[in-house]
């Protein structure tokens, strides 16, 4: 069986009985190397592989040297790399088994088979990984978040008068697509502060904005104080009936949101 391969070790080029073989034939390192390339293929291509009866003509021809060369050589080599017919060292470098391109494909397949399982489950571990710091974090985010409900409603401050304040909010939010917000509460709020410190009076102001339907308060447009004489100002009469109305009004507007 001829055998289309053959193993050379990797310190082959450096080995120190190359030069001892040329010391003892007299003959060049480099031809000695290519003498026992020879040998080892006439080895590796005989019937029983390490052992081999190298034609001294047939290399001399091959490496265009003399046969006496060759000879020379090979008589060297006895005892250092070769033992008779044998080639030492054959059976530990040159192993009988095949190991060929057929086997290392057939070990790729069955390692890919192998590998396959757990490439497939990777991939969904990770994917539950992430489902699941998901959930968590959603969790933490629900966690963070106030109930419904449980947020305290606005307050206003002690000095604004309670019932003109309830009907306040309630005609407020009465009005459809604006929300009174704690801000907007707080905003109405200030308004107040300042008309009242101008010397305003909280109740007139929230009454009028009552009337009128007004998202916040603002400063009346003339002084509804009694003229000389007792005559009273029509615009104080005007602002007397806003006030007797928007009362009415926000009576009614508390009896409707109690009924809810």
């Amino acid at each position: 069986m001829n055998h289309p391969w053959l193993r050379l070790w990797t310190d082959m080029p450096n080995d120190p009985k190359w030069r001892t073989i040329a010391r003892v034939s007299g003959q060049s390192i480099g031809n000695v190397m290519a003498v026992y390339l020879h040998v080892l293929v006439d080895a590796s291509n005989a019937t029983e592989r390490g052992r081999t009866q190298p034609n001294s003509e047939d290399i001399a021809t091959a490496l265009d040297v003399n046969t006496e060369c060759v000879q020379s050589i090979l008589e060297a080599m006895q005892g250092r790399v070769m033992d008779g017919e044998i080639v030492c060292g054959w059976a530990k470098r040159q192993p009988a088994r095949e190991d060929g391109s057929a086997e290392r494909a057939r070990a790729w397949r069955e390692a890919q088979k192998q590998s396959k399982p757990a490439e497939r489950t990777q991939p969904n571990a990770g994917e539950r990984n992430r489902t699941l710091e998901k959930s968590r974090e959603e969790e933490i985010r629900e966690e963070k978040k106030e109930p419904k409900g449980s947020k305290a409603p606005f307050v206003a401050p002690e000095w604004i008068p309670a019932d003109a304040w309830r009907d306040f909010v309630v005609m407020r939010k009465a009005i459809r697509g604006v929300p009174f917000t704690d801000a907007a509460a707080a905003g109405v709020v200030r308004e107040l502060r300042k008309f009242c410190d101008e010397g305003f009076d909280a109740t007139e102001l929230l009454q009028n904005a009552v009337m009128n339907s007004w998202r916040t308060v603002y400063r009346p447009k003339h002084d509804a104080r009694p003229l000389h004489g007792g005559a009273v100002n029509k615009q104080e009469a005007l602002e007397e009936r806003n006030r007797a109305g928007s009362s009415a009004w926000a009576a009614k507007m508390r009896e409707q949101a109690n009924a809810n």
